[in-house]
Order: C-alpha cells, then sequence, then structure tokens
C-alpha cells in the first residue's frame, strides 16, 4: 500500500471530545493554523508547538496512514479511564525547523505521574519526525506514541502528562501538558435516559464508549430484530468480537451477566454473542449455571457467520461491517474490498442463471458470488454514502499504486452511489 505523508493541513485535522453521547457529536477545531511563508536555512514558517492527546480511538494511525492527504482525519480524546483500559497518547506537532537541505527532525520525552506526583511513565528521545523533509504549514503525527494503562496497584485520581519536544535542526524546544484520571466503572455511568442503543453501535467508532457495550447489548435484547438466527446477526456480532478484542477489561463484566441474568431475553442475546466471540474455547461455558450452559449450548454454531473474503452469505460480509462500526479500522473496508476483488469474475453469473431454460438446483457456486458481490459493492457504496471515514478508505484504496487496476472501476462506483429516490411514504434504507 502506497503511503502518503504523516502532515496534514491545519484545517483538516479535527479533535472530537468523547465525554457525553450526543447526536451531533462535539468537536473542537485544531489550534493549528496555517501560516504561510517560504523556508529559508533553519527557519520555519510557523513557531514550533506541539500538542499531546489521549485516545482510546485504537484506530488513529489507520485513519491517519490510510486516508487521502487532502481530507480531514477526526480523532476522538478522552479525559477518563479505568484500571486496565488501554489509552494512547496522540503527538502531533507544527513549524519543525528545516536545515539548509530542506530536513526536518524531531524528538520527545514523555513524563506520566500519579496522582501524589510519583512517576509512572518515563520515555526519551521518541521519534516524532524522523529526518527527512515535511511540508511547510502541515501538522504533523508522532511517528512513535505509547500506550498506558493502570493496573490493579495504581490509585485512581489524575495523572499529569507532560511532553517536551526537541527539534534537532534548530535546538528549540516545546512542550504541552494534559491529564488522564483514571476512574471506577461506577464514577463513568451507565447510558442517559434517552439512550438509542442502535445510534450507539452505528457512531461507536467516531468516540468509542466501551463502558457502554453491555448495557447497549441489554437494551437491544429487547428488540425483536434480536431473535434472529445467528448468521442474520453478523453486525451485531463482528461488532461485539472487535469491542471486546480491544477492551479485554470488559469480558468478567459480559461473563458475569450472562451466569446471574434471570431475563431469557438478555440471556439469549448473550449467548449468541459469547458463543461468537469465544467459539475457539471449548472450555468456556464450562463453570457457568445450568440456564447460561443450555442457552450457550442452544446456539446454533454451524450457523455463526465466520469472516471470510471468499464468503458465501451475506452475514459473512456483514461481520466486516460490525468490525468497522466498532473500531473505524482500515482492516475490514480492506477486507471487503478483497471480496470484491476475489468475485468480479464471476459477475454476470447471475444472469445467465436466469437466462438458461433448465435451471440446475441447487445454482451452482458461481452464481452465489455474483449475489455476494452484488452485496458487497452495495454495502461499500451505500456506506461510503452515510460514512465519510469509509468513504476516505475507499479514496485512499483508489489512489493506491497496488490496488488492482480492475478493482478500481468498482471502486469509483461505490464512490459515486447514491439512494434511489424515495417514494412518497418511504423511508431511507438505515445504516449497516
Amino acid at each position: 500500500m502506497n503511503s502518503h505523508p504523516m502532515n496534514r493541513l491545519p484545517s483538516c485535522l479535527t479533535y472530537v471530545e468523547s465525554s457525553a453521547i450526543v447526536k451531533t457529536p462535539l468537536r473542537l477545531v485544531a489550534v493549528w493554523v496555517a501560516v504561510l511563508g517560504s523556508l529559508r536555512g533553519t527557519e520555519s514558517v510557523h513557531k514550533f508547538e506541539v500538542r499531546v492527546g489521549p485516545t482510546i480511538q485504537y484506530a488513529h494511525d489507520d485513519i491517519w496512514y490510510h486516508t487521502p492527504p487532502e481530507t480531514g482525519p477526526k480523532f476522538a480524546l478522552t479525559d477518563k479511564v479505568v484500571r486496565h483500559q488501554q489509552a494512547y497518547f496522540l503527538v502531533t506537532m507544527v513549524g519543525p525547523a528545516v536545515d539548509v537541505e530542506g530536513y526536518s527532525e524531531v524528538s520527545y520525552d514523555l513524563t506520566i505521574r500519579r496522582p501524589d506526583g510519583t512517576v509512572s511513565v518515563e520515555k526519551k528521545d521518541l521519534t516524532a519526525i524522523p529526518r527527512g523533509k515535511v511540508s511547510p504549514g502541515y501538522v504533523n503525527k508522532a511517528q512513535a506514541y505509547i500506550g498506558f494503562t493502570a493496573d490493579d496497584s495504581d490509585p485512581l485520581g489524575k495523572y499529569t502528562v507532560h511532553l517536551v519536544a526537541h527539534d534537532l535542526v534548530s535546538g528549540g524546544q516545546a512542550e504541552w501538558e494534559t491529564a488522564l484520571t483514571v476512574v471506577t466503572l461506577e464514577e463513568l455511568g451507565g447510558p442517559p435516559e434517552n439512550f438509542d442503543p442502535i445510534w450507539w453501535l452505528t457512531n461507536y467508532y467516531r468516540r468509542p464508549e466501551p463502558h457502554l457495550a453491555l448495557p447497549a447489548l441489554m437494551a437491544l435484547s429487547h428488540d425483536p430484530a434480536s431473535r434472529r438466527v445467528p448468521n442474520r446477526q453478523g453486525p451485531l456480532l463482528g461488532f461485539y468480537e472487535q469491542v471486546l478484542a480491544e477492551n479485554p477489561w470488559l469480558a468478567p463484566q459480559f461473563k458475569q451477566r450472562f451466569a446471574t441474568t434471570t431475563d431469557d431475553d438478555e440471556r439469549r442475546l448473550l449467548a449468541q454473542v459469547l458463543a461468537y466471540v469465544y467459539r475457539d474455547d471449548a472450555g468456556f461455558a464450562r463453570d457457568l449455571p445450568e440456564p447460561a450452559r443450555q442457552a450457550f449450548a442452544a446456539v446454533p454454531h454451524d450457523k455463526l457467520p465466520l469472516p471470510s473474503t471468499e464468503p458465501m452469505d451475506g452475514g459473512q460480509l456483514d461481520v466486516y461491517w460490525g468490525r468497522f462500526l466498532a473500531s473505524g479500522r482500515f482492516q475490514p473496508i480492506r477486507d471487503l474490498v478483497t471480496v470484491v476483488q476475489n468475485y468480479l469474475p464471476y459477475k454476470g453469473q447471475l444472469e445467465a442463471y436466469k437466462n438458461l431454460k433448465k435451471k440446475p438446483q441447487p445454482p451452482p457456486p458461481e452464481v452465489y458470488k455474483d449475489v455476494i458481490l452484488g452485496t458487497a459493492l452495495w454495502s461499500l457504496g451505500s456506506n461510503a454514502y452515510q460514512h465519510e471515514l469509509v468513504r476516505n478508505y475507499l479514496l485512499y484504496l483508489l489512489q493506491a499504486k497496488d490496488t488492482p487496476p480492475e478493482v478500481k472501476p468498482a471502486l469509483k462506483a461505490a464512490l459515486s452511489w447514491k439512494p434511489k429516490e424515495q417514494q412518497p411514504g418511504q423511508q431511507a434504507a438505515p445504516s449497516t
């Protein structure tokens, strides 16, 4: 995959607060402002400045590196985590000096102090900008970043984060300080009164709130759609598999609720989700109470929609959309494009089958593959229309040098997709 420079125009960069659920995401316009000018010697077109912000949006690298440089990446920052929850510190900077050969180079030191002032983490000489050319007036994302997780021995409270960036060309430095508070799960609170679990799930990747994953699933368990067989639950199963993979600290909560709930709907949906997530763990249900074991055993494991880039069922495609909604990662979109690439040779097989006077039963596999191809293309187009990040990932793939030429027309078609005009009284199709 071709990569673009790790810098962006300041007007493109957006930070999103992740402090509360609202229908319209809160956006903080980036503090960086482009300043035009020319580069001379070690002079910069902008004062050397740096920022650091904590995030639990684990797709931040994908959002930066797998979208076109002219598009606007949006990062969700957080100010609170619980113990065992991973946070990363995103470092961005503007205005590094340029030497006579046109090169810049920046390193940084980062120190995290506990509430009592003692040092929790101290890292020095991390690479921010490796020696190379950067675009003047652009924001640069540090190449190296560090993660932070508080364990049971770490105190609750506010951890201060101090960063010092060193411009290795000019000898100057810039500093920034922020904070991250370690709280209990109870302090994070539950869902608000107007909580909409469908909206929450569809928008999770924009502003992750994993502490609401279990309450959301419990709310969804009373929706008639939750009674579908597993191969019709691809988005939900893919979503929770991804959330639990990225937030293993949630697993005990899910298992405890499954073991103790007396609500049949909750138990049934939890059984489906946990049977999918732990499908390779033969002993998962061994120590559970009898009602939970029975619910777990009742899940038709042969109908679980397993992900594949050569799928034979639409539910397998839906798993990729669930993974995307749970993370905002590039890989699920790339996997869906791989499905398109694999099945393009079968385009037209469905129409050819329809035109046969004597149709074999069941239809041959290539007919199903043509159906899956159409479904994959439709889902890419409709979701690119509704989700800016999906659109940006597809634009990146369209521009990538190693994307096969035969796939690019399909990507162009997906990017130009628009919903058909609605007839009076019709409702738009929901997002995947």
